[in-house]
């Protein structure tokens, strides 16, 4: 997540090239999936995610490229309401330290 919203580096080492990063957030024309995220729009901010879950468990992991914020939540449930956590960590106001 972190090399992702760094343009590919962490710790100021390169990670990811910008063709990974490419694959992986851009669009197909046909089901709007980059290779292994979906890409979406809430509130006018873009954002990819990637979600997940099984017996007892629920996951989600969204990333706001262009604000550099990135949000994961786990849960012990699967009635998670993820679009709805989401959105309201999404809408806080974050401070830069």
């Amino acid at each position: 997540m972190m090399a992702y919203l760094n343009d590919g580096s962490l710790n100021g080492k390169l990670i990811l090239s910008s063709k990974s990063v490419s694959l992986l957030t851009n669009t197909t024309p046909i089901d709007g999936h980059g290779l292994g995220w979906f890409i979406n729009e809430s509130n006018n901010l873009r954002y990819i995610e990637h979600a997940g879950g099984g017996p007892g468990f629920a996951t989600i992991m969204r990333l706001y490229p262009e604000e550099k914020l990135g949000v994961a939540i786990l849960a012990n449930g699967t009635d998670l309401n993820r679009d709805g956590l989401e959105d309201l960590l999404t809408n806080l106001k974050w401070q830069e330290e």
